[in-house]
Parts: C-alpha cells; sequence; structure tokens
C-alpha cells in the first residue's frame, strides 16, 4: 500500500465582504452595519446557472426598522446582493479599504471592461427574494433569503412565436436572457459559446430552405441545434432554457470530445457564458475568450481542486447506484418539418407493431444476430419525449450520447470540507469559501484509484460559513444538477427532459 500523510490545508483570518445594491442606487457595503458583523447562514450554486440561493440574517435590523428609507435605503425588496471572501494576506490595505475597491470597481465596469483581480470576484451574485422579521423578548433580526442573479429570468414566461425558419439554439437561448430584449432584468450579455480549440460544428453553407436555420453566417462556429420553438409558455430559465440544455450534447462529429453537455454558468460582474461541461483538458487560444478565461475560473480545463480521500478535514459519502442505469432508449418527438415520430414498425399484415429503440448498448439489445447480447446483464429501457424541434436521426444522435452518461453506474453523492483544498491550477492552497458549481475536483486514493484518483464534477456547493463547513455534490459522469437530483432522488427517470429546476421551484 503507497503511504502518504496527512496534509494541513486549511487557512484562517480570511473574511467575507456583503455590499447591497437597491434598484437604480450605488452598491453600499454592509458587513458592518451599525457596527454590527452581518451573519451569511449560507449561499450555494448550482451547475447550470451558478449561484442559487443565500441566506443571511442582520441581528441589528428589527420590524421597528423602515426598509428602503434613510440608512436603511440600500434594502428593499429584489436588492441586488454581492458576497465576497477575501482570503487572509491577499488585500492590498486595510480591511475598511477592500470593500471600497470592490464598489469603485463594480460601479465603473462595463460590458466590456473586466475586473481581474481574483480578490474581487464575489462568491454569491444574487437578489433579495423574501424576509422575515424574527422578534423575542430577549432578541430581534431580519432574515433575508436570496436568488443567484440569473433566477431572475424565471420571472419571465417564454412566449411563442412561430417563424418560417428555425433558430440556432445559442440564440434562442441570447433572446431568452438578453437584458436588451427584456430591459427589467439585471444581468449583462449572454456571453459568445467558449468554443474550444478543434471546434468544428459550422453554420450551414448552400442555398437556404425553409429547414436551414436563421442567425448565422457561413463559416460560422455553432453549437449545432436549431428549432422553431421560440417559447412554450413556461418559465424562461428553469424552463424553456434548461430544456434546450438538456439536449445540447458534442456530437461525435464536433472536433472534440463527444457526449458532454453544454451548459451556462455566470462569471464575473453578473455576465452569463455557454460553455462545455467536461472533463477533458480543452485549449482556447481566441483572444475573443479571454474574458471567459480570467472571469469563469475555467483556466484550461481539467480538475481544479485536489483532495485526499481520508485526509482529516474531508468527509465523503459516495454512492455507486447501480439501479439508475439505462442502456436501451425509447422516445418520441416532432422533427422541424412537422413529422411525428415514435419509432413504430408495423408488420407487413398490419397485424403487429412494435417499437424500435432510438439508442442502445449492444449487450443489452437485439440477442438476434448479435454477438455481444449478454443475457446475464440487465437490460434498463427509458422512454424519452425530445418535443417538438428534434427529428429521428437527430435523437437517436441524442440517444447514443445520453447512453454514453447513463449506461454505466457512476460514483455519485456528497464530499463535505473543513479544510482548504489545493488549487491544481496554481499548486498552492484554495479557500473552500471560493470553490464554485461547475469545477471539478480529482479524489486521491478512491476506490483504487490510487495517486491518480478519480476525476468528480461539482454539480452543487453549499456553503456554511457558521459552521465552517463546504459541502460538494458530486458525480463522476459530469451531468447537470438535475439530473443528479433524480439518480439519486430517484423522483423520476433520470433522462426525462427538464420542467423545472428544485432551486427555486414554486410548485
Amino acid at each position: 500500500m503507497t503511504n502518504w500523510a496527512y496534509s494541513q490545508t486549511t487557512e484562517e483570518g480570511g473574511y467575507f465582504v456583503v455590499l447591497f445594491r437597491a434598484p437604480g442606487q450605488s452598491w453600499t457595503d454592509v458587513t458592518y452595519f451599525r457596527d454590527v458583523p452581518i451573519q451569511i447562514n449560507s449561499y450555494a450554486s448550482g451547475d447550470p446557472f451558478s449561484d442559487a440561493t443565500a441566506v443571511i440574517t442582520f441581528p441589528q435590523i428589527s420590524g421597528f426598522d423602515n426598509f428602503g428609507v434613510g440608512e436603511l435605503q440600500w434594502l428593499s425588496g429584489e436588492s441586488d446582493v454581492n458576497i465576497y471572501y477575501i482570503e487572509p494576506g491577499k488585500d492590498t490595505g486595510t480591511v475598511d479599504d477592500i470593500p471600497n475597491a470592490v464598489i469603485n470597481s463594480l460601479t465603473q465596469a462595463k460590458d466590456v471592461t473586466y475586473i481581474h483581480n481574483p480578490e474581487l470576484k464575489p462568491v454569491f451574485q444574487g437578489f433579495v427574494a423574501s424576509c422575515s422579521i424574527n422578534q423575542s423578548e430577549n432578541e430581534a433580526s431580519a432574515q433575508l433569503e436570496l436568488q443567484g442573479a440569473l433566477y431572475q429570468v424565471d420571472r419571465l414566461i417564454s412566449k411563442p412565436n412561430f417563424p418560417s425558419r428555425p433558430s440556432l439554439f445559442e440564440n434562442l437561448i441570447w433572446d431568452a436572457m438578453s437584458p436588451k430584449k427584456h430591459p427589467s432584468l439585471r444581468i449583462r450579455e449572454l456571453g459568445k459559446p467558449l468554443f474550444p480549440d478543434g471546434w468544428n460544428k459550422l453554420f450551414p453553407t448552400g442555398q437556404a430552405t425553409v429547414f436551414t436555420p436563421v442567425g448565422g453566417k457561413p463559416g460560422q462556429k455553432i453549437v449545432g441545434y436549431w428549432d422553431r420553438v421560440t417559447g412554450d409558455f413556461q418559465k424562461t430559465l428553469t424552463g424553456f432554457v434548461q430544456d434546450r440544455l438538456q439536449i445540447m450534447f458534442t456530437p461525435d462529429d464536433c472536433g472534440v470530445r463527444p457526449g458532454d453537455k453544454w451548459t451556462i454558468m455566470m462569471g464575473n460582474n453578473r455576465k452569463p457564458v455557454l460553455k462545455i461541461r467536461t472533463k477533458e483538458t480543452y485549449i482556447y487560444s481566441n483572444p475573443d475568450y479571454a474574458y471567459a478565461l480570467s472571469n469563469f475560473d475555467i483556466g484550461q480545463g481539467g480538475p481544479q481542486i485536489e483532495l485526499t480521500f481520508g485526509q482529516i478535514g474531508v468527509n465523503a459519502n459516495l454512492t455507486s447506484d447501480f439501479s439508475q442505469i439505462v442502456n436501451v432508449i425509447y422516445g418520441e418527438g416532432r422533427g422541424i418539418d412537422g413529422v411525428e415520430w415514435k419509432g413504430t414498425e408495423i408488420s407487413s399484415d398490419g397485424e403487429v407493431s412494435s417499437y424500435k429503440p432510438l439508442g442502445y448498448k449492444d449487450y443489452a439489445y437485439n440477442e438476434d444476430n448479435n454477438s455481444l447480447f449478454n443475457p446475464l446483464r440487465m437490460r434498463n429501457e427509458a422512454y424519452v419525449q425530445y418535443g417538438t424541434g428534434m427529428g429521428y436521426e437527430q435523437a437517436q444522435d441524442a440517444a447514443k450520447l445520453q447512453l454514453s452518461q447513463f449506461s454505466e453506474p457512476a460514483w455519485t453523492g456528497s464530499i463535505t470540507l473543513t479544510v482548504d483544498p489545493t488549487n491544481l491550477w496554481t499548486d498552492s492552497v484554495m479557500s473552500r469559501w471560493k470553490i464554485q458549481a461547475g469545477n471539478s475536483l480529482r479524489l486521491k486514493y478512491f476506490a483504487g484509484s490510487g495517486a491518480d484518483g478519480i476525476i468528480l464534477h461539482i454539480a452543487e456547493v453549499s456553503c456554511s460559513p457558521m459552521d465552517g463547513t463546504v459541502t460538494l455534490t458530486v458525480d463522476s459522469q459530469f451531468r447537470d444538477l438535475l439530473s443528479l437530483d433524480q439518480v439519486v432522488s430517484r423522483t423520476r427517470d433520470p433522462l426525462t427532459p427538464a420542467k423545472l429546476l428544485r432551486v427555486g421551484q414554486q410548485s
């Protein structure tokens, strides 16, 4: 057995900074409002959409206060909130100077000017969703529940129109989330899709037809999906946008690793980006992507942090669930030409109907003339409703890529940290308070993996500063938070396209 030693990876002395901005006003530092420190109960992020929820408490505010006026002019319903963690020894002046530097940078930032100082990147960006007043004989406080900045998009309903030609998915998503289209949104425009070097899906050339998408130029890099569905009267973010993301896989002929999914994550200055969720190490040499590399902490890809299984301060609870395997996929849908399909096969005499799967693993299906068929392996079937806009051949490709994520058991579960991990990109200690969903980690010595470890995607991060703990929801198959939640809770089939993320769900 390989010998290894415990390493001390915790640091003390860092502190949080909390800024509020009421609509139409400038940023205000409220970290020590009325000379009493704010309490950060928790904050969480997920993949997709980054910042999800947070809870903060003001022990110095009571029900006698008048919100939104006077010294509380910064506190109103829907105020923007940014939470920062300043690491020990990283500040450039006194404690009072750091909030001012943050405020000045945010006030001066434009859509094309980005903050590159890592100490000024927030660990949470959101807005006030609700306020609770707690009053007793001995104490009083105001507790605020926050939602992540992107979840403001869910206050809009996606409305359909009926274009004569389909639109690129990236354009449909941009329209749905654009503050130019929806002036009430307090986020920045969705960035260009972050295409890694080698990506070769290009906008179609040749004579345009009614099936040729609009919104691109010949030779332009595109995600590779298009649709006539411009809205469906669902919540815009966790309905319409999430449904598009659920089927946006990297195909076999894209030039990079197939079977990965596209996701939307929030960068600095409330600017979202469309990027690929992958365990690969990708290179982004296009200078147009410099902002993403410096503002989304994605580096050049690959795992960002490293932990050792059994290390003091690292508590892991991981499960490999064989019941969630899917190795045969059936489905139905409607192509952009309006033709419905179900994979139905009818015998020549019309007496017998059967259904052909969209995709399957050779060991699980088609026992006739199939030397790879293995009756000792259980068949696990799934039925997927692809909806409008995906033809039969496209659905076959999607099913093949979905099987790559669901046909083998994965390691899923949680890892709770009371120590700081190692940052593999900088070869230094990284504060656990800065870990974000969407990153990945290397867990050494787990399940016989030795020093190389296994790579786990961080689908959700829940931070509890009052307890000193950070809990990571992880998955070795790099699935999004909703798919992972379905696998873990077994509430519904893990491949059914999502209608609502649980985060922010009202009913």
